[in-house]
């Protein structure tokens, strides 16, 4: 919990992504604990925690209308990260242990896992992939000028080819000649 809020401060989430994030990690955490009490391996109630994160992470970022890496990256840093094993895997390695690769590579898995597990709850969480919502109209400049012209009510733009657009010559009167300062500032 502590690490997640630390995260955040770190990334320099704003205000309103803190307690967000913080929960979600605390949820994450306690889907892990659980896992594993269940019987699962620490990989697979790794992987399982994290998918939970992804999808409410994303969730939680489309009802806030911010990324979703702002709130999962600080969740899944504060629950599920392999930190104590990363660190064990070092002790290993500089004692000269020769279960240190072994260490390494299950840290590495784990973290696997977790990204992985992330990017299939997000899956999850969309259900329409990378498509816009069927509410929400595309944007005036996917439109074209003409046709947003058009939508907004007002009348049909008529545009020539290049040589009938020059303007027609217009004589203006020639405007008359300023007069010159006569009168100067004294100083």
């Amino acid at each position: 919990m502590v690490s997640a809020g630390a995260n955040c401060f770190v990334q320099q989430a704003s205000a309103r992504v803190i307690p967000v994030a913080v929960v979600l990690s605390v949820a994450a955490g306690a889907a892990l604990w659980q896992l594993k009490a269940f019987g699962l391996p620490l990989l697979g109630a790794t992987f399982l925690a994290s998918v939970l994160l992804g999808v409410l992470s994303t969730y939680a970022a489309v009802r806030m209308r911010t990324a979703v890496a702002a709130i999962a990256v600080p969740a899944f840093c504060g629950a599920l990260l392999p930190g104590v094993a990363v660190s064990n895997a070092l002790l290993n390695v500089m004692s000269g242990s020769s279960s240190s690769v072994l260490d390494f590579g299950s840290a590495v898995t784990v973290a696997l896992a977790i990204g992985a597990g992330l990017v299939l709850g997000g899956l999850f969480a969309t259900p329409g992939g990378t498509s816009r919502p069927a509410s929400r109209p595309p944007h005036p400049c996917a439109l074209g000028a003409q046709r947003h012209h058009r939508a907004a009510g007002h009348p049909r733009l008529r545009l020539r080819p290049r040589e009938r657009v020059r303007p027609a010559m217009v004589t203006r009167p020639t405007p008359a000649p300023a007069a010159a300062h006569t009168a100067r500032r004294s100083h």
